[in-house]
């Protein structure tokens, strides 16, 4: 049975009836990226793309989770995963608005490597992006911080079921197809 209830103030649960019972609240986020204006172009890099005035160049992490902190579906990519896949992402690396491919690519990857981040727990994969700067509503959400965190499109190859007990399990995915990446609202 499932045991919840609204607080709205101190005294409205001190009139409550029933038993008194301790509680761990945890609080569960993804960090957001940020504005990177240090970027600098290698140009001995075999595969240059042009980067304009306009546009914006974020880094953050693009996947942050744990078996403490599931995803939305209580599930969990392997970061190694995604580093592994990165490879073939690498190939066409773009960048979505809310996974939606109703405003086309707005940008690309432009590296990925494992990377603390400050407020996370450990190595997370981490993301150097370009948005376009012709996305000018885009770019200017991100710009005033409303815009501000990555999420991953993938197809699962493989996974293993984890449990921490015989109620709570969840799939890990340990190989998996990246397609995408998106700037989001919601991570």
């Amino acid at each position: 049975m499932d045991m919840r209830a609204l607080l709205i103030d101190g005294d409205d649960y001190a009139q409550r009836s029933g038993e008194s019972k301790e509680v761990q609240i945890k609080l569960e986020a993804q960090m957001p990226f940020v504005v990177d204006k240090t970027y600098q172009k290698d140009e001995t890099a075999e595969s240059q793309y042009e980067i304009g005035d306009d546009d914006v160049i974020i880094r953050g992490p693009v996947y942050v989770g744990n078996s403490e902190m599931l995803d939305r579906h209580d599930e969990l990519v392997a970061p190694d995963a995604l580093i592994k896949s990165w490879g073939d992402y690498q190939k066409n690396p773009v960048i979505l608005y809310n996974h939606s491919k109703t405003y086309g690519v707005i940008g690309r990857m432009l590296e990925v490597e494992m990377g603390t981040w400050d407020g996370l727990e450990g190595q997370v994969p981490i993301g150097k992006a370009v948005i376009d700067g012709g996305e000018k509503d885009i770019v200017r959400k991100i710009r005033k911080g409303f815009l501000r965190a990555f999420s991953i499109g993938f197809i699962a190859k493989a996974a293993i079921k984890e449990c921490k007990d015989d109620d709570t399990c969840y799939m890990t995915f340990t190989e998996v197809d990246w397609l995408e990446t998106s700037v989001v609202d919601v991570p």
